[in-house]
């Protein structure tokens, strides 16, 4: 944390806490004002020391948990250095540094990942949001031309036998489901009840992916009863809960406006109702690749 009370990561990109306390607002972009991506040095990724938190959990917890590990999905990462208003400006008119500044990410993240999977991680998590509510942050024609792409060749070279790829983004982001599952995600998350048709993607791609997550995070969960919480998990769990499979979450954050018999009632649910449906056969990832 540096002086002024705001927090300042390895990649020298700062945030501060906002005014109500739940989350961070950017500060400081280090290429907001950049001509060049060059310009930027990353964190050597092949450093050990960057590697010892995750060689400890894996020694403590391999045994017992599946062990996963966050990184950002070169959308996030891209618009973290440079500011996201700047970047999407940046995708119309200065097409050449967005595309050099992708390549650098994409370079970097492959060092990054095969050191996790080298170190024995089980899940890659490629975390940032590319949807708002309502749709697409970017058109899906340039995220197929200039993501997609560099997203697979990051999975196709670092891919291992029970390492599985994870993809998270906020939103209504469906229109490119399809080419997450075709470039090789094993599980996307959330799955957003409240801008997606959850039975309409089960029954077109649910064999093909894992879901996870689709509880209701603005209805149920705040404002439903806890019954409601109950009823949601028990049609999740039939709809859902075969063919592909189902990790059964709320689709963002619990706030601060959900109730304690609510959350209760959510694990307790989910306890009680997955044993019950513990018969139903899933296909396994690996057998759909």
């Amino acid at each position: 944390m540096l002086s002024n009370g705001e927090f300042e990561d390895d990649r020298n990109i700062r945030r501060a806490i906002g005014s109500t306390g739940d989350y961070f607002h950017f500060t400081f972009h280090p290429l907001g004002d950049a001509e060049n991506p060059d310009a930027y040095t990353f964190p050597d990724p092949n450093l050990p020391e960057r590697y010892a938190h995750l060689d400890q959990c894996v020694h403590r917890f391999k045994n017992k948990y599946i062990i996963g590990i966050e990184t950002g999905n070169i959308f996030r990462d891209a618009w973290e250095l440079r500011g996201m208003s700047q970047f999407l400006m940046d995708t119309r008119l200065n097409p050449s540094f967005v595309t050099r500044l992708l390549d650098i990410i994409t370079e970097y993240k492959i060092v990054e990942v095969t050191k996790f999977v080298e170190h024995g991680v089980d899940i890659v998590q490629m975390v940032g949001d590319i949807a708002s509510q309502n749709g697409m942050l970017v058109s899906p024609h340039w995220w197929r031309a200039e993501i997609k792409p560099r997203l697979a060749r990051i999975i196709d070279t670092t891919r291992r036998p029970d390492v599985y790829y994870y993809f998270h983004s906020d939103g209504a982001m469906q229109s490119v489901l399809p080419d997450l599952i075709e470039i090789g995600f094993d599980i996307v998350n959330p799955l957003q009840p409240e801008c997606m048709d959850i039975l309409a993607i089960k029954h077109a791609f649910g064999s093909q992916f894992t879901m996870h997550s689709t509880m209701s995070s603005q209805h149920t969960l705040p404002f439903g009863s806890p019954e409601d919480v109950r009823a949601e998990i028990r049609a999740r769990i039939r709809d859902c809960g075969s063919d592909g499979g189902l990790i059964l979450a709320p689709s963002n954050i619990v706030q601060n406006d959900v109730s304690l018999g609510n959350l209760l009632a959510l694990y307790d649910e989910i306890k009680h109702s997955g044993k019950l449906s513990s018969s139903v056969k899933s296909v396994p990832i690996k057998e759909r690749k």
